[in-house]
This record gives C-alpha cells, sequence and structure tokens, in this order.
C-alpha cells in the first residue's frame, strides 16, 4: 500500500498487519476467513450444511440488511423459507433481483453452542 501526503513532501509504503486470530473448539480462525459453498441449495439445506461444518446451531442468518432467518420468527414463515432456494429468498426479502450475472453472495450466521452462548466463528 503506497501513502501520499500532499501538505509535505511525504510518501510511505505500508503492509496491513495480520488479522487477530479466534478459536472455537479446535478451530483457528480470523475475520478474513470464510466458508465457501456451493449451490444450489435451499435455505434450510444451507443452515444443515453450516451447522454441521461449525458444530454449532444457526440462530439467525442474513445477507447485506436483509434477515433471511431468525429463531424468533414465526414457524411458518421459518418452514416455508427453509423450503425454498437461498437465491429466491434473498430476492424476496431484499426486494432486489440478484443478477445473472453475480457469481457468489455473502451471508452472515450468528452461531450458539449447546450452552445458548453466541459463538464468533469463520461462518
Amino acid at each position: 500500500m503506497l501513502f501520499f501526503n500532499l501538505a509535505t513532501p511525504f510518501i510511505a509504503f505500508s503492509e496491513p498487519g495480520k488479522a487477530p486470530k479466534k478459536k472455537y473448539r479446535d478451530i483457528e480462525f480470523t475475520l478474513w476467513d470464510r466458508l465457501e459453498v456451493n449451490g444450489p441449495k435451499t435455505l434450510g439445506q444451507f443452515i444443515e450444511w453450516i451447522e454441521t461444518q461449525t458444530g454449532l446451531t444457526v440462530s439467525m442468518m442474513s445477507s447485506g440488511v436483509s434477515l433471511l432467518y431468525a429463531f424468533f420468527q414465526p414457524p411458518s414463515k421459518v418452514a416455508e423459507r427453509k423450503t425454498r432456494d437461498v437465491i429466491q429468498v434473498v430476492e424476496e426479502v431484499s426486494r432486489n433481483k440478484v443478477p445473472p450475472f453475480r457469481r457468489s453472495l455473502v451471508f452472515e450466521a450468528i452461531t450458539q453452542n449447546d450452552k445458548d452462548e453466541d459463538v464468533e466463528g469463520k461462518v
């Protein structure tokens, strides 16, 4: 990375620092780690896949500012969304079409351990 200060004759090079490592169970991760999944998948299959990969329970899932799944949503809404393709759910909740050229989507999940404690993880 290169920085210029036009007010003074100063030019500096910089390298970003390493991301701090965190750990849950025996898995180390950083803020920049990700899980990659190939689709298509229903929302239910996607949540199940995350729970299998991490050993944690998904309590909420979002994409951008759109809340796709939450434990406190009405059971009928959760059941209906879990049977639909993830992209369809994203389009419905965000009220925006996913462009056909889009090759990936970013999701955030809130996960919990067996003691119902929120756990940060690479999800």
